[in-house]
């Protein structure tokens, strides 16, 4: 463990060979693992807060979880201040505004340019940018959500991201190594939950 006690820099159980969706956050993105280590638990307590959120979703709003303030990690957010319709898609889009947040303010000018260009060349049918960010949301929830053993609370989240490919489309996961609940369950010898 280095820099915060208690928060590990990587996933203990993750193998040495870096995965092409870290090697793009940590070496073309150019983001820190210092700032991970201090900002992984406030994302993490957010992401929480939203798949608590998805968990409990029925049809009405009567059904939504009370306003109570701010939720775990001060989150800004109530689910009653953003329902729709179709609320999990307001939720999932609060997962991408982490993870491009993450992409946009600590990624140099410099890295974020060269980062799209290189992406876009490798993956020609599939909008950079999103890319990046699946990358990056990924990167979040399983190096350091399951360090921090989140990986329960985030479940929900990552089932939602599954079934929508994780906006980018099954070659490009595969490609990423970005993998599913299912395929992380069967990998394992785990009958999947999802």
């Amino acid at each position: 463990m280095d820099g915060n006690p208690g928060i590990p820099t990587r996933n203990p159980q993750q193998d040495n060979a870096q995965k092409p969706y870290q090697e793009i956050v940590r070496k073309r993105l150019g983001i820190s693992e210092e700032f991970f280590i201090s900002h992984s638990e406030t994302m993490l307590n957010r992401l929480r807060a939203v798949s608590k959120a998805l968990t409990g979703l029925g049809s009405e709003p009567s059904s939504l979880p009370p306003r109570r303030g701010p939720g775990p990690g001060n989150i800004s957010f109530h689910v009653q201040d953003i329902y729709e319709p179709d609320i999990s898609q307001n939720l999932i889009n609060i997962c991408l505004h982490i993870a491009s947040s993450v992409v946009l303010l600590e990624s140099k000018a410099v890295d974020l340019s060269s980062a799209l260009d290189s992406v876009a060349k490798e993956f020609p049918k599939v909008d950079a940018s999103m890319v990046l960010t699946a990358a990056t949301l990924y990167y979040i929830m399983h190096d350091y959500g399951e360090a921090l053993n989140a990986n329960g609370d985030l479940q929900t989240i990552h089932k939602h991201f599954d079934q929508m490919e994780w906006l980018i489309g099954r070659t490009a996961m595969d490609k990423l190594g970005i993998e599913s609940l299912k395929a992380r369950a069967q990998a394992q010898g785990v009958t999947p939950r999802c």
